[in-house]
């Protein structure tokens, strides 16, 4: 995919220092390891440091059957050229062939027949989702929308995680109201495959990784003991 740049200048503030493990194109994206969509301005030689944009207006090629309409959120699939979009502010997340990662947001619309919009770069993506504190009684999905699940267990019961809408996403998860052991299994986990929550207090703090959530934190916060959550 190529990334044509508009005649917009650039603050230093909105560049990311790169060294290329191949020579890079300009105008060709570039996925950090942190979800961050950088575009050299300028060709860059393999193993010589320079700088990405990572903020801005760019025209960018798109999916040409797709509609884009100002405020619409783009993303890019790393397996794939064009950008992908979604009304509002909707999340890309990873399936089992692909990665999509958030790029930015449409600034001038592009028509189902065009090939390319202009679209303004978002730079990192916050850790923190912007969703309310989830409160969840018995079994049922943790939500990946929010930063904060308050499990209430009513005895022996399961949850779900899906996947994170991003990489670096944060997600915190305390084991409130003990009625029984809370066994949590997300759909992509680096650790292991199940999450227990046993004892009121439990909490684990996860982030989202290109290899599924990764336990940050795992601590009992009412004893200050770290053995539970057991992870396995």
């Amino acid at each position: 995919m190529t990334i044509n740049l508009s005649t917009e200048r650039y603050a230093s503030d909105d560049k990311s220092t790169y060294t290329p493990g191949s020579a890079t194109t300009a105008g060709t994206p570039v996925l950090l390891g942190n979800g961050l969509v950088g575009i050299p301005p300028n060709d860059i030689a393999a193993a010589t440091l320079d700088e990405l944009d990572v903020n801005g207006l760019f025209r960018a090629w798109g999916i040409a059957s797709q509609a884009w309409a100002v405020g619409d959120t783009v993303g890019w699939d790393a397996d794939a050229d064009p950008l992908n979009g979604t009304a509002g502010t909707g999340a890309y997340t990873k399936t089992v062939a692909n990665w999509n990662f958030l790029v930015g947001v449409v600034e001038v619309a592009k028509g189902a027949t065009d090939e390319m919009g202009v679209v303004r770069l978002s730079g990192s993506p916050s850790p923190i989702p912007s969703g309310a504190k989830q409160a969840i009684s018995g079994a049922g999905a943790i939500d990946v929308v929010s930063y904060f699940t308050a499990w209430t267990t009513t005895g022996a019961q399961a949850g779900t995680l899906a996947d994170g809408t991003h990489v670096g996403q944060l997600k915190e998860i305390q084991l409130i109201v003990d009625g029984g052991d809370g066994t949590l299994t997300p759909a992509s986990f680096a650790d292991g495959t199940t999450i227990t929550f046993s004892n009121a207090g439990d909490n684990v703090l996860l982030r989202w990784t290109p290899d599924g959530w990764t336990t940050l934190r795992s601590v009992n916060y009412a004893t200050g003991a770290g053995a539970t959550p057991v992870i396995a």
